[in-house]
């Protein structure tokens, strides 16, 4: 079982895996322009793909709770992206990304003692 690793200052691994139907998408950054006359031209502001991924935890414990309340505050969220940039791994350490979380990361509990996360990350190039 693979498990997602979070870096910022120390690791945290949450208790269990994402939900099935994690979401993997990439962002290009490119500009379209029309001109006067109707014509199109677009541009792309950077070669190298943006990786942006979706998650989605459900049934975390108190433990899980704390170590995300501790993430979310310590990279300074809002409802846009992370003040500050953190390091992850989608594959228990063996690939290593520098992202910023994109979005609110509420916690919401759904039974006694028992949370749900969603999450986007986007990588920060």
């Amino acid at each position: 079982m693979k498990h997602r690793v979070i870096r910022l200052g120390t690791q945290m691994t949450l208790s269990h895996t994402p939900e099935i139907g994690i979401v993997y998408s990439a962002d290009y950054d490119v500009n379209v322009n029309q001109g006067a006359g109707g014509i199109r031209a677009g541009s792309i502001n950077n070669a190298t793909v943006r990786r942006i991924w979706q998650f989605q935890w459900k049934l975390l414990n108190p433990t899980d709770k704390t170590n995300l309340e501790t993430f979310r505050d310590s990279v300074y969220m809002n409802k846009g992206l992370s003040r500050y940039p953190f390091i992850w791994s989608p594959d228990s350490g063996t690939t290593l990304y520098s992202a910023r979380t994109n979005g609110e990361l509420s916690l919401k509990e759904t039974a006694f003692e028992a949370y749900e996360w969603s999450a986007v990350f986007e990588e920060e190039l």
